[in-house]
């Protein structure tokens, strides 16, 4: 007998894609990486595999000294999944002023906040869930 289990974690070349709790997607970007636009849809289609289409708050890491190829960030603002809240947590200030930036793009109205600590970030998202 097959027994099917629901998928709580994905890893693509760059990322972990993931369940934390019930509402919440934790997209953790790798350590030392250039990112493109490749990999924004290779962690998209990961997304999407696990969410099902479900509506839900996204944690969204960045490890230290990840780098955005020239035009990823732009990209990655027109293919933004639409959830209830996004939260990103940095580790430094070039990041924080790159996902500002990223957030004045991005096509959504719903709530996106950045921080410097996983615990807070996920204080935060917890006041979105219903």
């Amino acid at each position: 007998m097959i027994k099917v289990v629901e998928t709580k974690e994905i890893r693509t070349s760059k990322s972990t894609i993931r369940w934390i709790g019930d509402s919440i997607i934790n997209i953790e970007w790798d350590r030392d990486i250039d990112v493109g636009n490749e990999d924004i849809d290779e962690a998209l289609i990961a997304f999407n595999q696990l969410t099902k289409g479900r509506k839900v708050q996204v944690l969204s890491e960045y490890g230290k000294f990840l780098n955005f190829e020239s035009g990823t960030k732009e990209y990655a603002a027109t293919k933004s999944p639409d959830c209830t809240a996004l939260a990103y947590v940095v580790e430094n200030l070039a990041q924080r002023m790159v996902i500002r930036f990223y957030i004045k793009l991005r096509r959504t109205n719903n709530p996106a906040k950045v921080f410097n600590s996983k615990n807070e970030a996920l204080i935060w998202l917890r006041t979105f869930d219903t």
